[in-house]
């Protein structure tokens, strides 16, 4: 008899020679329930894109990137495939996540697109900030020390005007810290190349110093080879893939059903147009919203 009941608290045992197999039976339910936690996401929604899901996102990137400077048959296939990956948890995975960061990004887009213009800079970097801070002013990487809606380091802010003592820290001011980040862009901008968006990009990231040596070091200039040859860092090449997959998120926000709204703009010394912001003034999109085959 496999069950033994317990005379006086009436409970009931198994027979201590099927322990074994009752721990057997255990750790079998734990595997399943991490590989079901594997397949399926939040709300019961796939973890991963379906293959009709790839097709899809794949023609909303290919009418994306060009609005970003970057040409769409260059794309290493690696570089796509993980691009698309990303856009699927952002826009429909975590969808309640990406709208909660553009909610939080709108009081500040008016002041920074302004900015940017006024440094002649693409106005596609005024999402920056979605992946370094989420559009959290007062955001700080404790292992770095980089801090506020840009995530500068202590030495670029005070390099692009910023005060940051032990009393003072200007980089928790958006409008201040977007005007240093600005002008650390420009710098950038310069020069990599006005074309040169993913350049500017894994510079800010890595550092421009560090990103001019190891293109003297591998003597080559060329984007896609840095990366497939893995000779950015990791946390760069991610950086990368994640910014591309985030502009066009919000390029293509009406396809997933995300709001872009743009509530009164926060106080700033410079004159802003509300409404008139990236991407629509650059892109209408001309397609209704249909819902993804996995949603």
């Amino acid at each position: 008899m496999m069950w033994k009941r317990h005379s006086q608290r009436h409970l009931v045992f198994p027979e201590p020679r099927y322990y074994p197999y009752l721990s057997l039976l255990l750790t079998a339910c734990m595997i399943l329930g991490f590989l079901t936690s594997l397949a399926w996401g939040k709300g019961g929604i796939p973890a991963r894109p379906s293959q009709q899901d790839q097709q899809k996102i794949a023609g909303l990137l290919d009418e994306a990137l060009p609005l970003f400077d970057i040409t769409p048959d260059g794309l290493p296939e690696r570089f796509r495939s993980q691009v698309i990956v990303q856009i699927y948890e952002h826009a429909v995975l975590y969808r309640a996540d990406m709208q909660a960061m553009l909610h939080r990004a709108t009081p500040y887009l008016p002041m920074i697109e302004d900015i940017l213009k006024q440094h002649d800079l693409p106005p596609y970097f005024a999402y920056l900030p979605l992946v370094e801070s989420a559009f959290q002013a007062d955001a700080i990487h404790p292992g770095s020390g980089a801090r506020g809606l840009w995530q500068l380091m202590p030495a670029t802010a005070r390099g692009f005007g910023l005060q940051v003592t032990p009393h003072v820290d200007e980089r928790v001011d958006p409008e201040r810290a977007t005007w240093a980040a600005a002008r650390y862009l420009q710098h950038l901008h310069e020069r990599f190349g006005p074309k040169a968006p993913l350049h500017v990009l894994a510079a800010y990231n890595h550092g421009d110093t560090n990103l001019a040596r190891t293109m003297r070091r591998t003597r080559t200039d060329d984007i896609w080879k840095l990366y497939l040859e893995r000779l950015l860092p990791y946390e760069t090449r991610a950086y990368l893939i994640k910014m591309v997959a985030l502009w066009s998120v919000v390029v293509h926000a009406p396809y997933f059903e995300l709001a872009l709204t743009f509530p009164e703009p926060i106080p700033t010394t410079t004159s802003t147009a509300v409404g008139q912001l990236w991407p629509f003034s650059l892109v209408q999109i001309a397609h209704p919203a249909p819902q993804l085959h996995s949603r």
